[in-house]
């Protein structure tokens, strides 16, 4: 009788550790699933930094362009608009 509790016992505690290991193996599946989730949200930030950057660079070129063939109004409020926006400090 003693012997049948003990191998129910040991039976219980295999099938806890079995149970334990897989949660933990799961776990750390999706610990590793977010991390490349997050390195891919952050290279998608950068190429849409860097997108930015050229179409931001172009846009003031063509500002200034216009500008040297002497147009006014909106192209000068734009393009002091656009260099105030270069200039303001980031944080």
């Amino acid at each position: 009788m003693l012997m049948d509790n003990i191998i129910v016992l040991d039976i219980g505690l295999i099938v806890t550790a079995v149970t334990l290991i897989g949660s933990i193996i799961t776990f750390f599946k999706y610990v590793v699933k977010l991390n490349k989730r997050f390195e891919e949200l952050e290279r998608h930030d950068k190429m849409d930094y860097d997108a930015l950057y050229v179409l931001t660079k172009g846009m003031n070129a063509s500002l200034n362009g216009l500008k040297q063939l002497g147009a006014n109004g909106d192209v000068l409020s734009a393009a002091q608009e656009l260099q105030e926006y270069l200039m303001r400090p980031r944080g």
